[in-house]
Order: structure tokens, then sequence, then C-alpha cells
């Protein structure tokens, strides 16, 4: 229940129990207790949105490094292909959390983001692959394709899941919801390329990028399926 709800809800009780006789004392301290009693999640979403963008920007590179934690780091990265690795990776990181961060937005009931967000990230993404400029070996197994796109898309779903759980809209905003995955999926990309040494684009696009363009499309249209499930049907 929002804050605004809940000014409602006390000033009807208020105006209601005003016109009965015999009210307790304590009745309007024990209405505000009980109204002011939420969840976790009502008392992060309450908070202003610059925090709520920090949370969601930490739980995004947390679940990135967990990924890194779990996989383990290749070894084929000396000195050198490292600090290239960084330079390639600082854009796309930093992209995936800005593109993360804006999902939040500033106010969960205003108009939702435009679809820019989105097409920005997946931009971004293939053209890291196109680019082709990452430390490694060209060559990897098929198999490798549905470990890394299993891995990744694990990581995007998890940090999805974070960022959606952060948003103050009443109902899933279809663009929010395909701006946190994609942001999330890019972030997801390049983790899961410290474990994978594999550099051929298609394996970057099949293996690591895919699934920051489907876990966007498929949180899109959950979100959209949430949004409209309790519009009034029309009457024709």
């Amino acid at each position: 229940m929002t804050h605004e709800e809940d000014d409602e809800v006390t000033q009807h009780l208020r105006a209601d129990a005003a016109r009965t006789k015999g009210v307790p004392d304590d009745l309007w301290d024990r209405i505000d207790a009980d109204l002011s009693q939420g969840g976790v999640r009502d008392a992060v979403v309450s908070q202003p949105t610059g925090v709520r963008q920090l949370l969601g920007l930490l739980g995004v590179g947390v679940v990135g490094l967990l990924l890194v934690a779990i996989q383990g780091i290749r070894s084929d990265l000396t000195t050198g292909e490292w600090q290239r690795f960084v330079i390639n990776a600082l854009p796309l990181v930093a992209t995936g959390h800005a593109v993360s961060a804006f999902s939040l937005g500033h106010r969960g009931n205003h108009r939702p983001l435009p679809g820019l967000a989105v097409a920005a990230a997946w931009a971004v993404m293939i053209g890291s692959t196109l680019l082709d400029d990452w430390p490694g070996v060209h060559g990897v197994p098929y198999s490798m394709h549905w470990w890394c796109f299993g891995m990744t898309s694990l990581a995007t779903l998890v940090a999805l899941v974070w960022l959606t759980w952060l948003e103050r809209a009443s109902k899933p905003v279809v663009w929010r919801v395909g701006s946190a995955a994609a942001g999330a999926g890019l972030v997801a990309y390049v983790f899961q390329s410290v474990f994978c040494p594999g550099v051929d684009p298609f394996h970057l696009l099949v293996g690591h990028g895919a699934a920051s363009v489907i876990w966007a499309v498929i949180g899109g249209l959950v979100a959209l399926g949430l949004a409209l499930r309790d519009e009034p049907k029309g009457s024709g």
C-alpha cells in the first residue's frame, strides 16, 4: 500500500470515528501504528530514487561477482591481457549499470521509460562482439554455447528479479522491466567472459549476449501480461 493510500485510509477512519461516541483515546495511535507496519519491501521502495538505484547497482554487481566466484577465472589472462580486458569491459559494465539504474525511474506511477534504453544496451552488446578485441582463443566447443548461455541467463534472471523487486510501480512497467533485463544481461555478459575465453562473435552473441535479449523480451512480455491482468474488459 502506498503512502497516498495510507493517508486516504487514515482520513477515512478518522472521519468515521469522529462521528462515533465513546471512541478510546488511543484509537488514533493504534490506527497509525497499524498503518505504519509494512514489510521490508515497503520500507525499501519508500526510499528516495537515488537510494533505490544504488541498491539496484550493488545487487547487479554482487550477482556478477557471484558468477565469477562460482565459475572461477580463466587461466589465459596474463597481466597485459587483463589490462585489455578491463579496457573493453568497463564501458560495457558502465552501460549495463546505467540502464539498470535508469530502469528504476523516478516515480513508478509516471509514464514508462522509452525502449531506447533497451535498444542501446543491445546495440552495445552486439557491437562489442563485432569489435572482436577480447583476449583469448577463438574456437570453443559447441556445448560451451549452452553452458555460457545458461549461466549468463541465470545471472541475468537473478539480477532482474532484484531490480524489479526495487521497482516502485504498483503494476509492472513493460519498458522498465525490459530495460532492467537488458542492463543486467549486459553486466552478466561481461562477468561470464571472465570465465570463458571464447571470443568468436557467434559464441559471444549466442552463448553470452542472447541472454540479455531473450530475458528482456520475456521480462517485458510477463510485465505486460501482469499490467493488463486487472484492466477492465471492454463491454463489447
